[in-house]
């Protein structure tokens, strides 16, 4: 159970002075452009900031009809400086999902550097596609390095990974889906699929199963991570994987324009990173990082699924 005590993380007296936020003055104006995104593509009733659905807490954008509801994310205020706890934004969407209803989390970050992308993972989630595919009319075949790395860069929300397999599905000559997989980023002999993406905008009916059969059984079984602050794992499941396990939330951390992952961080990398005179041995990663005004922010946590090729 979620409680007051449980969700505050860091005691008011301990957070430090934020030395440089590039967003904090654009929160509102970041809310506001997403509510007015979904306005302008969707018509029938929205719901903006109702405390009705998972009372006492706020849900920021909310569509009842699709059963979908968008959080804001603005960096400094829901970040762990201003006392936010790590299991916040993940509270909200398990409460939400014990509704049926999808919560996406779109962070201040993600929406100036990703927006395109964003701005399909929504419409996809309200059902409303520039153009709607069937895997039967597309082929398959193996896609090189170059450009599986265009492609995620453009069309996935965490961009390019290193993979030594990639497969795609092309329609008229023109990549429109592809699955990645490589060596497992934690667990050693697992494989993993490490992106699935498609084509922004782009409903591609069957695709995900067709290439799942196609991916050579010498890879026996697949697993992946689903993110939970944007995907529930319905595509994955109705595609034949299995639950495996849900992972505690994890962290980025932002100055500025600049985000950086937990493993640039780990404490061992600090002195380097962040200088010398700006780094403190005696205390934690956390508390070196939020010292030199960087904002961390928490996630939801991923979904881990499991595919066995046949």
């Amino acid at each position: 159970k979620y409680t007051k005590d449980n969700l505050v993380f860091i005691p008011n007296d301990y957070i430090p002075k934020i030395k440089e936020y590039a967003y904090t003055n654009h929160s509102s104006l970041f809310e506001e452009s997403i509510y007015q995104f979904v306005k302008n593509i969707y018509s029938d009733k929205i719901n903006r900031n109702t405390r009705r659905i998972i009372s006492p807490y706020e849900l920021d954008v909310y569509i009842p009809d699709k059963k979908v509801a968008i959080e804001c994310n603005g960096l400094y205020y829901h970040s762990t400086n201003h006392g936010v706890s790590k299991y916040y934004h993940l509270m909200k969407t398990e409460k939400c999902a014990e509704q049926g209803i999808r919560l996406i989390h779109i962070n201040e970050w993600e929406w100036y550097n990703r927006k395109e992308i964003c701005k399909s993972i929504i419409a996809g989630a309200l059902g409303i596609f520039d153009e709607r595919l069937y895997a039967r009319k597309c082929s398959i075949q193996e896609v090189n390095l170059d450009n599986s790395k265009d492609f995620l860069e453009k069309n996935h929300i965490q961009g390019y990974v290193p993979s030594s397999y990639r497969l795609g599905l092309f329609y008229k000559d023109e990549l429109v889906q592809i699955v990645t997989i490589g060596k497992s980023r934690f667990k050693e002999g697992e494989w993993e699929l490490l992106r699935m993406c498609t084509k922004l905008n782009t409903q591609v009916i069957g695709g995900f199963s067709k290439l799942l059969h196609h991916i050579p059984k010498e890879y026996k079984e697949i697993v992946s991570f689903v993110d939970r602050g944007k995907f529930t794992g319905k595509g994955y499941y109705s595609a034949g994987w299995e639950y495996v396990s849900n992972s505690a939330p994890n962290y980025h951390y932002f100055l500025g324009s600049k985000r950086y992952t937990r493993n640039q961080c780990q404490k061992h990398k600090l002195k380097s990173f962040l200088g010398e005179e700006n780094f403190d041995p005696e205390l934690t990663e956390m508390q070196n990082m939020l010292n030199n005004g960087f904002l961390q922010l928490f996630d939801c946590g991923n979904i881990k699924v499991r595919y066995k090729i046949k």
